[in-house]
């Protein structure tokens, strides 16, 4: 009896306290330097373009470029990491974020500029490596607070981003500055990492899926595609229907493959535990509630007056954002420590995702007032903050610790694609509701509105999710041969 039940690993029974706190800050850098890439790129975007000499419509594939990276490579370099090669993987990850950097800050054209953020975009498998290294060198007690930590950190750095470009924005003429940033905050981190993150002793090599992982880029690459351009294109287009297509059949040929191989990239049975699918489908929809407030009021604040706006500054809306951003830093310790107090992180994703609706509804109510689009924020942010940390708690410690990396990274793929989706609509109400203010097409408030009414629909389905993977949890025993040794 004492066999089949054995006590905490011994690697676990030697870290200190001080070792993990260590680890978690390190992490929690890593974090946030990925969160970075985007964070310092959006709100320069125009000058980019003016820069470069680049149209919007161009300007589009500099950000598309890193997430197609990331949507590609995450799962494959995931799956790797199961393996024993997960600090190897992390290592890749920022050494690919501090290349890609560099090439971005000494760009001079728009393809070189380009290729910089694909390589950006393979530092997405560091967000499962981050999960795995926890999952395997910390106890569970602490483990749920440095997972808190490092999400709150990758949300923080949105944030702390959004301030730097806003100030760059209105202090220089260029914006390679922010790429220099990106490069030293990468670096640093990937010295720590290779320092201090220990070697994995009980990993196995795993061998990877080749066709699964053709079949799952090209679905992946078409959807994101298909979603990016499909407003410019037209969404009955031919060239956006042939893509969908590839991305469908792509995805079916993919879950064949997948059934039958005897490495899977995504291991289906994984998959199909409540502990995996919950998280991941929560994730992919309640990240249109944050991307709704970060980017739409983001957006909104900064169109002129006569188009219904507020004329404010890139910087003044990166401070807007920030009550966004410190709410999900507050959440993430409260849920960590609700989750070592018996009250199960899945309680906190639904309200959580209640209160994202609320937030969002709210904006459509009341978007002419600083002060209440600033507590808006708070409550969206609070709740994503729940929603986010929650349910990466439940993913992580719900699955065999051998699939955590593949999951993450689904959830990764998922989220996305859900962001793509998300932007496509945000065009798609841009371009319904516009005015002409001399020679430009200006959005009009009703654009925003609508876009906030379909971010809170989504947070209420978030919530619908999040309960019905609570119920159905709830009466699943446990599989005890797949609970951590």
């Amino acid at each position: 009896m004492a066999a089949a039940i054995p006590g905490p690993p011994v690697a676990l029974a030697r870290r200190t306290r001080a070792y993990a706190d260590v680890l978690i800050l390190i992490l929690c850098g890593a974090a946030l330097s990925y969160a970075l890439t985007n964070a310092l790129l959006m709100p320069l975007l125009p000058r980019i373009e003016s820069t470069l000499r680049i149209s919007a419509g161009s300007a589009v594939w500099i950000v598309t470029a890193a997430a197609l990276s990331a949507g590609l490579t995450t799962p494959v370099l995931a799956r790797w990491g199961d393996g024993a090669g997960r600090k190897r993987a992390l290592v890749f990850a920022l050494a690919a974020l501090a290349v890609g950097s560099l090439v971005c800050a000494l760009a001079t054209s728009f393809w070189l500029l380009v290729a910089g953020r694909v390589l950006q975009g393979f530092a997405g498998v560091g967000l499962p490596m981050y999960m795995r290294i926890m999952r395997d060198e910390m106890p569970e007690a602490r483990r749920n607070f440095g997972l808190g930590l490092v999400q709150a950190s990758n949300w923080l750095g949105m944030g702390i981003g959004g301030l730097v470009a806003g100030y760059v924005a209105t202090r220089t003429s260029g914006f390679t500055s922010v790429f220099w940033i990106n490069f030293a905050v990468a670096t640093t981190v990937l010295v720590a990492v290779l320092v201090v993150v220990p070697r994995s002793g009980d990993g196995h090599r795993v061998a990877l899926d080749i066709p699964g992982a053709l079949l799952l880029a090209a679905a992946t690459a078409s959807g994101l595609i298909a979603l990016s351009q499909g407003g410019t294109w037209g969404w009955t287009s031919a060239s956006t229907l042939v893509l969908l297509i590839v991305a469908v059949v792509g995805s079916a040929a993919f879950v064949a493959v997948e059934r039958t191989s005897p490495s899977p990239i995504i291991d289906l049975k994984v998959l199909a535990m409540p502990a995996a699918w919950g998280p991941i489908l929560t994730a992919g929809i309640g990240i249109v509630g944050y991307f709704g407030a970060g980017i739409g009021v983001a957006t909104y604040i900064q169109m002129p007056l006569a188009a219904g706006g507020m004329a404010k500054d890139p910087l003044q809306a990166a401070v807007l954002l920030i009550p966004l951003d410190c709410a999900i830093f507050v959440a993430a310790p409260l849920v960590a420590y609700l989750a070592t107090h018996a009250i199960r992180p899945g309680y906190s994703m639904v309200v959580g995702a209640l209160l994202m609706a609320l937030g969002t509804g709210g904006l459509l109510w009341e978007n002419t007032s600083i002060v209440m689009i600033t507590v808006l924020m708070g409550v969206i942010g609070f709740g994503f903050g729940l929603t986010f940390v929650a349910l990466t708690i439940e993913g992580t410690n719900g699955v065999p610790k051998e699939h955590v990396g593949s999951v993450i990274g689904v959830s990764i793929v998922v989220v996305n694609v859900l962001i793509t989706l998300s932007g496509a609509v945000l065009a798609s109400c841009v371009s319904a509701h516009s005015v002409r203010l001399g020679n430009a097409e200006v959005p009009t408030r009703a654009a925003f509105t609508s876009f906030w009414l379909f971010c809170m629909i989504c947070s209420v389905i978030t919530a619908g999710l999040a309960a019905a993977y609570v119920v159905v949890s709830n009466r699943r025993p446990p599989d005890i041969h797949l609970t951590e040794p």
